[in-house]
């Protein structure tokens, strides 16, 4: 089943980080390593839950937790829009800029923003405000605000998506969906189902 579904990931750009879930519970299962003192040979259905429930729904044609998608026919024909993403973190709060180019006017600002970090989002990565530790995880969560943010640009819509970050972990998980550490690969995979439900992969 495994090697099945790293053939779908293959194929499929959003299902990567969940493959790597169920890969690296095989292989601590292999390894007889047992941090979450599951039984021997055996895991817990919570340490893929999250795979097996992304993969039923990219790959299931019916019910209500199937992954549907709408495209646009007037959008089939166009050419990219420019769209670009400016964001920086700190251990304190986030921060981006969306811009559209025009044609005839260059670069557009179609908003930012400028936000502390919240209490529930810090109790929710087990992290403090100014902690240095967290940095890695607020350059990605970032970039995942900045998307949900402005969904209604690029969602719908045939788009060149132009990022611009000075965090190399961060630029990583917005284009190969790959990241290291807990925090960051829990990130990654909203961004994938993020991805999953745009009518067209950001180039």
């Amino acid at each position: 089943f495994i090697g099945l579904a790293t053939h779908f990931s293959s194929l499929l750009f959003a299902l990567r980080p969940f493959g790597v879930i169920l890969w690296a519970a095989l292989k601590d299962g292999e390894r007889g390593e047992r941090p979450t003192r599951a039984p021997q040979g055996q895991l817990w259905v919570k340490q893929i839950r999250a795979a097996l429930e992304a993969y039923f729904a990219m790959l299931a044609d019916t019910g209500l937790k199937a992954m549907v998608r709408t495209f646009p026919l007037g959008e089939c024909g166009k050419l990219a829009r420019p769209i670009l993403m400016c964001g920086d973190a700190s251990p304190w709060g986030l921060g981006a800029c969306v811009m559209d180019t025009l044609p005839s006017r260059g670069r557009r600002l179609l908003g930012g923003y400028a936000i502390p970090l919240s209490p529930w989002i810090l109790k929710r990565f087990s992290l403090a405000a100014g902690d240095p530790a967290g940095q890695q995880t607020w350059e990605a969560l970032n970039f995942l605000v900045c998307l949900k943010t402005w969904a209604s640009v690029w969602k719908a819509k045939r788009v060149h998506l132009e990022v611009k970050a000075d965090n190399v972990s961060a630029l990583t998980a917005m284009a190969m969906l790959r990241a290291r550490g807990p925090h960051t690969s829990l990130i990654t995979q909203e961004l994938a189902v993020l991805f999953s439900r745009a009518c067209f992969r950001p180039q």
